[in-house]
């Protein structure tokens, strides 16, 4: 049985995607979803023989993010947290160890790994309305740890659309042990919008306050 299985989205990111691999493939078990990348990462998961699932066609970070989780469920139904880890390089692999021991210590049904270094305006402001109202802290960070029991009661009750937000809205919501872990993140060149270009990512992410 594995305790903890960490779940990569991934989507033309080879090069960062093969990095993580190297640091982290021989220390956890990881489960990496490839959303119909253009590049040669299904090729490179092959030689890594590490555990994916690969969309014939993109179907979006979210998506695939439920996808992998529903996969990992029913597969690994004895699984006690899943953490889902970003491919882009933005995460620190060095944090995973530390997170790991902290959650064994706090037992948190929701870890939100909060980044310290946001950029992005519109995320700024979502972070300072979700610690308003649930006094946590970067619903739409990529580095979260969730104890599979919880995460079973509210996995398939959730749309896909603004799922990340909606699911730690739920928790939140029925009083479950919520916490943040701060991290400092990698800075990532030309790094792309995981919806359309900036301006539509935007837009799509200030939608999210009608939901908090």
């Amino acid at each position: 049985m594995f305790e903890e299985i960490i779940i990569i989205p991934s989507f033309n990111e080879l090069y960062s995607l093969k990095k993580i691999l190297k640091q982290l493939s021989k220390k956890y078990k990881l489960i990496v979803i490839d959303d119909g990348s253009k590049d040669s990462t299904s090729k490179m998961l092959n030689a890594f023989k590490i555990e994916s699932i690969i969309n014939k066609k993109n179907i979006g970070y979210e998506k695939s993010l439920i996808k992998a989780i529903n996969y990992t469920i029913k597969k690994y139904p004895n699984t006690k947290n899943i953490i889902t880890f970003d491919a882009d390089g933005e995460h620190k692999t060095s944090d995973l160890n530390k997170i790991i021991m902290f959650i064994k210590i706090k037992k948190p049904a929701l870890l939100i790994c909060n980044r310290k270094n946001i950029k992005r305006f519109s995320e700024k402001i979502i972070n300072y309305f979700f610690k308003i109202k649930f006094n946590v802290e970067d619903p739409l960070s990529g580095l979260k740890v969730y104890n599979i029991k919880i995460l079973k009661k509210y996995l398939n009750k959730i749309k896909p659309d603004h799922f990340l937000v909606n699911l730690a809205k739920n928790i939140c919501t029925h009083k479950h042990k919520v916490l943040n872990y701060p991290i400092e993140c990698n800075i990532v060149e030309n790094r792309q919008p995981r919806v359309g270009n900036y301006f539509l990512s935007n837009i799509k992410i200030l939608k999210i306050l009608l939901i908090i």
